[in-house]
């Protein structure tokens, strides 16, 4: 019986902050009835329901759900030009394919009969749009025909995925002194500067109020490494320090630097003690110590 009684009360009363109110009312009502005796002994249940119901009192009706307009994505993803394609997800539809191809096994959802799902495409054009402008939510949402909280959803969940199947494949060192010479030579030929690679910090904004994550810049935010190779692909990158860190402080903590300037990779067999005549260059200049194997670009 009383278990019958916490499931009425929980699929009728929609506010859970006067649950325990209303159940303890509905209790003492159920108790009064069995109290008659075994010729009501089978109307426990339905006087059960009936307290719950008198109980309920006035609730502020569901609002209606809001129509949703997916017309912007669909006839955009159809009818675009490339350059239109890239001004708005800031990659090629070569590059927007190899990524849903990596990714589509990962996200794609079951039909139900309640609704269809949000299809692959308009879950990695999501993220991506998002990615590439900062919008909120809401923007992305309707934008892309879904609410703000399932864009969150898709967004968490694509970029994990993206992660997690391609960071280890292109976000990799290079692996033997023939490919640290190659940079070398490549820095020299498109930059016109003798270095290896480009050490930087960048600040991501974050909602929380820890001390020790309020940056110079007077907001809240992580701050994240990356070295850069000459093509502005990211050969190593270390992310989630608070944003009170100096970029110099992560640089020089990290296992790849010390690695470095130890003269090896993250392969003991490559030599790269000839690096030293050749240092890493810091983009911005001041925010790092000099070393051997870092520079500044001007003083």
């Amino acid at each position: 019986m009383a278990t019958v009684l916490h499931m009425c009360a929980r699929l009728l009363f929609g506010r859970k902050r006067k649950l325990g109110e209303e159940l303890w009312h509905c209790r003492s009502m159920v108790a009064k009835y069995q109290l008659l005796g075994s010729e009501y002994s089978s109307r426990p249940s339905f006087a059960a329901i009936a307290a719950v119901c008198a109980a309920r009192g006035d609730e502020k009706a569901r609002s209606p759900d809001e129509d949703r307009n997916q017309r912007w994505w669909d006839e955009g993803f159809r009818n675009w030009s490339d350059a239109q394609f890239k001004k708005r997800l800031q990659v090629t539809r070569d590059t927007f394919t190899f990524l849903l191809d990596n990714v589509v096994d990962e996200i794609k959802k079951e039909t139900t009969r309640f609704r269809e799902p949000t299809s692959p495409e308009r879950q990695l054009g999501l993220t991506l749009y998002r990615l590439a402008h900062g919008s909120s939510y809401t923007t992305v949402g309707d934008l892309f025909g879904v609410a703000p909280s399932t864009a969150c959803t898709i967004f968490n969940h694509v970029t994990r995925v993206i992660v997690k199947n391609l960071y280890d494949q292109f976000v990799v060192l290079p692996s033997t002194e023939d490919e640290w010479k190659e940079e070398l030579k490549n820095f020299l030929e498109d930059w016109e500067f003798p270095c290896v690679g480009a050490w930087d910090g960048f600040h991501v904004y974050i909602s929380t109020n820890l001390k020790n994550f309020f940056s110079f810049k007077k907001r809240y935010s992580v701050t994240n490494m990356g070295l850069i190779g000459c093509n502005k692909r990211f050969l190593w990158a270390g992310v989630g320090a608070p944003g009170a860190m100096h970029d110099s402080t992560i640089l020089q903590s990290s296992d790849i630097f010390n690695a470095i300037e130890a003269g090896h990779s993250s392969k003991p067999s490559s030599d790269l003690t000839w690096l030293w005549r050749n240092p890493i260059w810091d983009c911005r200049g001041c925010s790092f110590s000099t070393t051997k194997l870092v520079t500044q670009s001007f003083s």
